[in-house]
């Protein structure tokens, strides 16, 4: 029953990740689309139109190139604040303290409020 649904969900447009032996990966965003297919057809809506109404609410085509997009940004976004977390490290390089919270402004304690 899952692979005529499957099957028929890629026709009308469903993509499913899929392993290197064309082998569909299940995964939680389909799950979910299958429950929805399944609430669909038990709540007596034809076939077609419960596959038709799945795929226009769940269907993704490309997500895996969205998400890869996402992380790219992700990735470089680390980097610049790496970049600039070095940079700033390198400001203050050769800098030294020598005071003690004693000397600092008369104070032996310092709070945070």
């Amino acid at each position: 029953m899952v692979n005529k649904y499957a099957r028929t969900l890629e026709e009308a447009g469903y993509a499913f990740a899929k392993d290197e032996k064309e082998h569909r990966a299940f995964v939680n965003h389909d799950k979910v689309a299958f429950c929805a297919l399944l609430d669909f057809l038990n709540r007596g809506i034809e076939h077609q139109s419960a596959i038709n109404a799945v795929v226009e609410q769940w269907a993704y085509s490309g997500v895996g190139d969205q998400v890869n997009g996402v992380l790219e940004e992700v990735r470089q976004a680390q980097e610049r604040a790496d970049q600039q977390l070095t940079e700033i490290a390198g400001l203050f390089r050769g800098w030294s303290c020598t005071a003690s919270t004693n000397d600092f402004l008369g104070y032996s304690k310092l709070t945070m409020n």
